[in-house]
C-alpha cells in the first residue's frame, strides 16, 4: 500500500525473485566475510530466523502474483536463460 498506493509508484511489469536457500545464502555470506577482511556479516545475514521468514514471505508474494507477474530463479540460473525467459 505504501509504495503503490500512498506514494503512487508504478506497478512493475515483472518481479524477479532470486530464490536462494537460507543455507546457501549463509554459506555465501560467511565466505565473503572470510575472503574480504573488512566485510563482516551484517545483522540480517547473521539472523537465520529472519532470513527464513523473509524467504517465506517472498515465496508467498511470488506464488500469489502480487502486483504482477513474477519470475522465480534459483541459484543455478544462467544469465542467458533468464534473458530469454524475460524477453519472450
Amino acid at each position: 500500500d505504501l509504495e503503490y498506493g500512498r506514494l503512487g509508484l508504478p506497478a512493475p511489469d515483472r518481479q524477479i525473485l532470486l530464490d536462494v536457500s537460507v543455507g546457501l545464502a549463509a554459506e555465501r555470506a560467511e565466505r565473503r566475510a572470510g575472503e574480504e577482511p573488512d566485510r563482516a556479516r551484517d545483522a540480517y545475514e547473521r539472523d537465520a530466523g529472519l532470513q527464513q521468514r523473509t524467504a517465506e514471505v517472498y515465496a508467498g508474494l511470488a506464488g500469489r502474483g502480487w502486483f504482477g507477474p513474477w519470475t522465480v530463479i534459483g541459484p543455478d540460473a544462467r544469465a542467458d536463460g533468464l534473458v530469454a525467459d524475460l524477453l519472450f
